[in-house]
């Protein structure tokens, strides 16, 4: 088998999953420290978690966060990406979240958190602990539908043999200030 992931998510072929595809999550909050590995931020994930997917427990154990996307969408990379990793008893689980622009005011609360880790995170190489009391991926992913599919991980070594089940939500469904999305480009090099 080779390496297959990351895919082009293409809304017009996508099949509609119901319940063989649930995603039921419940983080807690995190601590935040974030290490810029120069072509992504890093962030080890602690809280208390109760995750699963397909009937399948799953433990968070880290957030990246790429520019641009990892997927494209219709063919198109999108301005950023949010991919949290989980651990589980068969490989992993990737959900990912495409980060768009958008010239309004961030209206979220995942979207200000966002903001507060970029503005506040290190140069290329450094790791820092940020002081940001409210560290909760509820607050990041979005209450839509979304994509699943299995593939191989999208970054580090390729390893054929160890599936992740992957969640990806649609364009537009996270949105972040351009200005944001600038200072993410002067921190970290693109992803591909």
């Amino acid at each position: 088998m080779a390496c297959n992931a990351p895919i082009n998510i293409r809304r017009r072929s996508a099949e509609k999953c119901s319940l063989k595809c649930l995603l039921w999550y419940k983080y807690g909050n995190s601590s935040c420290t974030v290490r810029n590995t120069s072509d992504q931020l890093l962030i080890p994930y602690d809280g208390e978690n109760d995750v699963m997917f397909n009937s399948v427990s799953y433990n968070p154990v880290e957030v990246r966060i790429f520019k641009p996307s990892i997927h494209q969408f219709e063919g198109s990379y999108t301005d950023a990406e949010i991919v949290i990793v989980h651990t589980g008893p068969n490989g992993g689980l990737l959900v990912c979240i495409p980060v768009n622009a958008t010239t309004s005011v961030a209206a979220s609360t995942g979207a200000k958190l966002f903001e507060d880790i970029v503005s506040s995170s290190p140069d290329q190489d450094v790791s820092t602990t940020l002081n940001i009391t409210d560290f909760n991926l509820n607050h990041m992913i979005p209450k839509s539908s979304y994509y699943s599919y299995t593939g191989t991980v999208p970054y580090g070594t390729c390893n054929p043999d160890v599936m992740y089940s992957y969640v990806v939500f649609p364009l537009n469904s996270f949105q972040v200030h351009q200005n944001t999305l600038d200072a993410l480009g002067n921190l970290i090099h693109d992803s591909y």
